[in-house]
């Protein structure tokens, strides 16, 4: 067992945060995304681990739809939620999901927070950075943005006249 599990495991007594992230198996652009190796791992256990690593949350749960993912969240000794029904459609919504694993899991907590399993970058830093601005500033969503490169409208394409 490698020391990021060991450290989790000891230190689990965070109760006010639970994580979830969403990995649903039907991408249509890039099928198969959230299981992609990235720097010698599936793209998703980047995000597992910074869950991890960073000790903030009680709980952390992916819901997913791909026996590939439940098994990866097994891997890591997390919790997963086998997604099914409306909410594994291309019109389900991230806010139905959380809501589905809150009435699975009978979920009482302060602060849900929504990892999406395609942010390989994201690291245990950030995520201690972001609880730290919704202590500090006593604020109750928290959201990460950065920096685009080029125009906003060069990163969309039209389809259907849309």
């Amino acid at each position: 067992m490698s020391s990021w599990r060991n450290v989790f495991i000891k230190n689990s007594i965070n109760m006010n945060h639970i994580c979830i992230i969403p990995a649903r198996k039907g991408s249509k652009r890039l099928p198969g995304k959230n299981t992609i190796f990235f720097k010698g791992r599936p793209i998703i256990e980047w995000t597992i681990i910074a869950a991890l690593e960073s000790k903030i949350f009680k709980k952390v749960i992916v819901s997913t739809d791909c026996k590939k993912t439940i098994n990866i969240a097994k891997n890591n000794y997390v919790d997963f939620h086998d997604r099914k029904g409306k909410n594994i459609s291309d019109i389900s919504t991230v806010v139905d999901v959380c809501l589905d694993v809150i009435d699975k899991f009978s979920i009482n907590t302060d602060y849900i927070w929504c990892l999406y399993p395609t942010s390989p970058l994201r690291d245990k830093h950030d995520l201690i950075n972001m609880k730290k601005i919704l202590n500090d500033e006593n604020y109750d969503s928290v959201c990460a943005v950065t920096n685009y490169q080029h125009y906003a409208h060069q990163a969309l394409y039209e389809e259907n006249g849309f």
